[in-house]
């Protein structure tokens, strides 16, 4: 009976070949960069009045909050100074921390619809009078 006898090279290049396409399917997956860009970002809001429940009660237009970047925001008040104050968002907080650090307001906040968002407690740092309310904020639509 004769014995074949299979080339070491043949054997060789076949085992290669099996552990490549063993292999080709297991490549793992990279981790995805975290966006931290957040809905706030690049925005102007303006104060637009007092919220209560559902309610809208002393309506005006005073404080603007422009939201520069993702952790810096600049509060002008009508007649009053300007201060920038750093912020930090998730899904349901909005904290603000003066130029030291230190946290000075922590405020739930919530979308009532892509225009208006109502941040709760609000503590307005622009006054003497410093009183927590809740506040409804308006979209500045910057192309009219």
């Amino acid at each position: 009976m004769k014995i074949f006898r299979t080339p070491l090279p043949l054997i060789a290049a076949a085992l290669l070949t099996g552990a490549l396409l063993l292999f080709a399917g297991c490549e793992k997956e990279k981790p995805q960069k975290e966006e931290t860009h957040n809905p706030l970002c690049g925005t102007a809001w303006v104060k637009k009045g007092i919220f209560i429940d559902t309610t809208i009660c002393e309506p005006y237009y005073k404080d603007t909050f422009f939201f520069i970047t993702d952790t810096m925001f600049l509060l002008k008040g009508e007649n009053g100074p300007e201060k920038y104050w750093a912020y930090q968002l998730t899904d349901s907080l909005l904290r603000f921390y003066d130029e030291t650090g230190r946290l000075r307001n922590s405020n739930v906040w919530f979308y009532i619809d892509e225009h208006h968002l109502v941040i709760r407690k609000w503590l307005n740092p622009l006054t003497i009078a410093w009183e927590h309310k809740d506040i409804l904020l308006k979209k500045i639509d910057h192309e009219n």
